[in-house]
């Protein structure tokens, strides 16, 4: 469940994609919209945004100076995002193919030791040294076997063992988008379980 709103109305610049608005998000007064490329200046600290769709038309990925990119949904340390829960099984192939020209175009770029850090871990993820979720660029290339195969392997690779899609993820949605309303306790029930937007690591990742 996005708080974005929450942080709105602390008083915090709240930020959000201007593809992800056209979505219907129904509270774009109260926030920036970013458009690709855009820069935000947090303390010290330089943000880029990087657009990076394919889990959705509108995930984006920020960049914190050269050292570590935010890839929301898109990337995990354990496996890439699901393609199907904005368009459903049809529009899964053409999402996926976005993905890939997402992850290979604007993430894999980036230099070998940018850490990545995605928005939920699994089971199967391992904790960094630190304790965090995170892994540099050039350690997911090596170990997850779908950073570096061709566009139609890819494709076949995150299609083929699909998890079910979560029976809330509507609900989650319409939450987002400000058509519903949940207080704390509803959204910490639509907040449990597994990490639904990631492919099956299965196929995914390398045993070596």
């Amino acid at each position: 469940i996005s708080g974005l709103r929450d942080l709105a109305d602390e008083g915090v610049e709240a930020v959000l994609p201007a593809a992800a608005a056209d979505r219907g998000v129904t509270y774009t007064d109260a926030v920036t919209l970013t458009e690709d490329g855009d820069e935000f200046a947090v303390g010290d600290a330089a943000v880029e945004t990087v657009f990076t769709p394919g889990h959705t038309t509108g995930m984006t990925s920020y960049l914190l100076g050269d050292s570590l990119l935010a890839t929301g949904d898109g990337l995990f340390t354990e496996s890439v995002a699901r393609p199907d829960l904005e368009e459903g099984d049809d529009g899964a192939p053409d999402a996926a193919r976005t993905l890939y020209d997402s992850l290979q175009e604007r993430v894999l770029a980036l230099d070998d030791d940018v850490l990545i850090g995605g928005a939920h871990f699994s089971d199967a993820a391992e904790p960094a040294a630190d304790g965090t979720y995170t892994a540099p660029i050039g350690d997911l290339r090596e170990r997850m076997d779908a950073l570096s195969v061709e566009k139609d392997e890819f494709v076949d690779i995150v299609l083929a063992d699909m998890p079910p899609r979560p029976a809330n993820y509507e609900d989650i949605i319409a939450t987002n988008l400000g058509q519903n309303a949940v207080d704390d306790d509803e959204a910490f029930t639509l907040e449990l379980g597994p990490n639904n937007c990631a492919a099956s690591q299965d196929a995914l990742t390398s045993d070596d």
